[in-house]
């Protein structure tokens, strides 16, 4: 082997030894086929993959995007066997917080979602617009800023005491088994339209009176 030659497999061993792992920037995705293109100096990257926190029968998807630093790592210092390993913060995209009991994400049109372990605080925030969707089958909850829908074919309320500080509506047949107790204020009162039926007593402290100004004591 001559010098030159010698020198040539040392640079090429040199190469390859700096490319084992690398510092860069994202510049190009491909959702389609799951890969980057990453920027580290004066190299930029063929096509690569990158990994994810689950790729099997249970899978997630959260790809880095253009502008997101990441570590590339090549065996053997190839980079064509390169693949993504990790995203790094960096000053223009900063840590989203500073203690060890959160765990946070923050999304880029500023939806939160995060857990505190010390408070045993989950909170889950989108923007003003935006929903939430938690469905199970055919039961599904829907949260907005503008009023939440809950479709189930059947609920249960199992409370000791419930209090609705609105106004409620039933549009279907209301039923009740133990007993109706009511006051109105504000001199509102009790209007109902359509025929009663009782089957038992009616008492009353006041008058009862029909169209006709006949009252509970009327008498003939």
């Amino acid at each position: 082997m001559t010098e030159r030659n010698l020198h040539q497999d040392m640079t090429e061993a040199e190469r390859r030894i700096s490319n084992v792992a690398l510092m860069g920037q994202v510049v190009a995705l491909d959702t389609a086929r799951a890969r980057v293109r990453v920027q580290a100096g004066p190299i930029t990257t063929g096509w690569l993959p990158f990994a994810t926190v689950r790729a099997g029968l249970d899978r997630t998807w959260h790809p880095s995007e253009p502008g997101e630093q990441v570590l590339l790592v090549a065996p053997g210092g190839d980079l064509n066997q390169g693949v993504v390993v990790g995203s790094i913060y960096r000053a223009e995209h900063p840590a989203p917080a500073d203690s060890a009991d959160i765990s946070r994400t923050l999304f880029k049109d500023g939806a939160v979602m995060e857990y505190d372990r010390a408070q045993h605080h989950w909170r889950l925030a989108v923007p003003a617009g935006g929903k939430i969707v938690l469905q199970i089958g055919a039961t599904t909850l829907e949260l907005r800023d503008d009023g939440t829908t809950f479709s189930t074919p059947k609920l249960l309320a199992d409370a000791a005491e419930s209090t609705f500080t609105g106004t409620v509506l039933v549009k279907k047949l209301f039923t009740y088994l133990k007993g109706l107790v009511g006051k109105g204020s504000g001199g509102a009162g009790a209007s109902i339209e359509g025929d009663i039926q009782v089957n038992g007593n009616v008492s009353a402290t006041g008058s009862i009176m029909d169209a006709g100004g006949n009252s509970n004591h009327h008498s003939h």
